[in-house]
């Protein structure tokens, strides 16, 4: 018994050996596993922070052939210089060119070619968040932010509620007052949609619109639910401008159209008349899928400068296609997407049978075709549309 004992007494030391030991490993390998965690955070900012990244873009030059199709009905509501981003932020080059490139979530960039990428067919739209702060991004800056849109003094205006930054030139404020006395109404024309006033918040520059929002260093106006515009040197013609632009998103967005992406900034560059007719694809036009929800956030100038072309020109396609036939314009994609007879994911497809239903080939052929041509129709194109319209 003696000896048994002295064995069990060796078992039990051999016992709390191990088990020390494995306790030991058992730390190391957690103080290793937090040390690497640690390590990661330090190399890869949280989502908030990354969403804040934007690209660069730069917007063609002006062509003589630039039409203005925003349903301006004369020359005085037309006459604003052919100078002025986003569903949406609009962006300043040191050319003079504009860029309206929407904040969205980063997206993994693709090998072969870089395409705005999202989660899903339809991502989550910055217009709703307010400053365009996605996922809680600037939420410090939140109240600072409001303390100074509530210094702005209330000014006169009709179909808008507009604030006014101080050192606002009376030049620029008279220009937005006079853009309201009709861009409502050409607006109503155009979409077929009759949204309440909107709320406009005027800024003394640039700067001091980026320095209240979760934009890119280059805008002067967004939309967040309230239209924010910044004046700039090129004068009050190119503030109005960017008012016909983002009074496009206030529209659809207050009729919870927020997707396809391609109608949103496609149809606010047609009505404010941006000159975009000399764009041409460098490349394959950028796939569907990504036309109807992608927003592009970290990607090349190029390639921010390929999205909002094409959706320009999806856009001029779809009006050619309807051969001044009645009722065939941009009111009627609206009126699909709420009536429910076509998706975003399926509009453009839509919008294409009905207008020319005999026509050959891929939606996305038709378009590059219409492209390379000068924003013109084909001959069979144009003939298939002539005959869907019934004209002689």
């Amino acid at each position: 018994m003696s000896h048994r004992f002295a064995f069990s007494r060796f078992e039990a030391l051999l016992v709390a050996a191990v088990l020390t030991l494995s306790g030991g490993s058992l730390l190391l390998a957690r103080r290793l596993q937090s040390t690497t965690a640690a390590s990661d955070t330090r190399r890869a900012p949280p989502l908030a922070e990354r969403s804040l990244e934007a690209h660069d873009g730069r917007r063609p030059p002006p062509s003589e052939g630039d039409r203005d199709i925003s349903g301006a009905s004369s020359s005085e509501e037309r006459g604003v210089p052919p100078a002025s981003l986003a569903f949406a932020p609009v962006f300043a080059a040191p050319d003079g060119a504009l860029h309206r490139h929407p904040l969205a979530l980063p997206a993994p960039r693709t090998p072969s070619r870089e395409v705005p990428a999202t989660r899903s067919r339809r991502a989550d739209s910055p217009w709703r968040y307010a400053g365009l702060c996605a996922n809680g991004a600037g939420s410090d800056s939140a109240s600072a932010r409001k303390r100074y849109l509530d210094a702005f003094a209330a000014a006169e205006a009709t179909e808008a509620t507009v604030y006014v930054d101080e050192g606002v030139a009376e030049g620029y404020l008279a220009a937005v007052q006079h853009g309201l006395n009709w861009i409502p109404r050409s607006a109503k024309l155009f979409l077929g949609l009759d949204p309440e006033p909107p709320v406009i918040y005027v800024y003394r520059s640039a700067q001091a619109l980026r320095a209240h929002a979760c934009v890119n260093e280059s805008a002067v106006a967004y939309y967040d639910g309230a239209i924010h515009l910044a004046v700039t040197l090129r004068g009050p013609g190119d503030l109005v401008r960017s008012l016909r632009h983002e009074y496009v998103h206030h529209a659809l967005v207050s009729h919870r159209i927020q997707h396809p992406t391609w109608l949103q900034e496609g149809a606010a560059m047609v009505f404010a008349a941006e000159p975009w007719s000399s764009f041409r694809f460098d490349a394959p036009p950028l796939d569907l899928d990504h036309m109807v929800g992608a927003f592009p956030h970290g990607i090349t100038k190029q390639s921010a400068e390929a999205f909002y072309g094409q959706a320009f020109a999806m856009v001029m396609l779809l009006r050619d296609l309807c051969a001044k036939r009645d009722g065939c314009n941009e009111a009627e994609l609206v009126h699909a997407l709420r009536d429910g007879s076509a998706e975003p994911e399926t509009l453009f497809s839509w919008a294409i049978r009905r207008r020319a239903p005999n026509i050959y080939g891929s939606e996305l052929s038709l378009l590059q075709d219409y492209v390379t041509r000068g924003f013109r129709l084909s001959p069979a194109a144009a003939e298939a549309a002539r005959l869907q319209a019934g004209s002689p």
